[in-house]
């Protein structure tokens, strides 16, 4: 892949995990749940996905660079 398209790859996977990101801090601000398990499964969910988007981020940056 060219540089254009390796920073184009992460920055989609980026977005993806933003997205993620907002509709589950979304869903756990409407604390609608079923049980404390769905609950906690979410907050894992949340976490999975802040944690990728921090690191496309930094990878985003890393395949930018020279």
């Amino acid at each position: 892949l060219s540089r254009a398209d390796r920073v184009g790859l992460v920055h989609r996977l980026r977005e993806l995990h933003e997205a993620r990101v907002r509709a589950l801090q979304e869903r756990l601000d409407a604390d609608e749940f079923d049980d404390v398990y769905d609950r906690m499964t979410a907050e894992y969910a949340l976490g999975l996905n802040r944690w990728a988007a921090d690191w496309a981020r930094a990878a985003e940056t890393r395949v930018a660079g020279p």
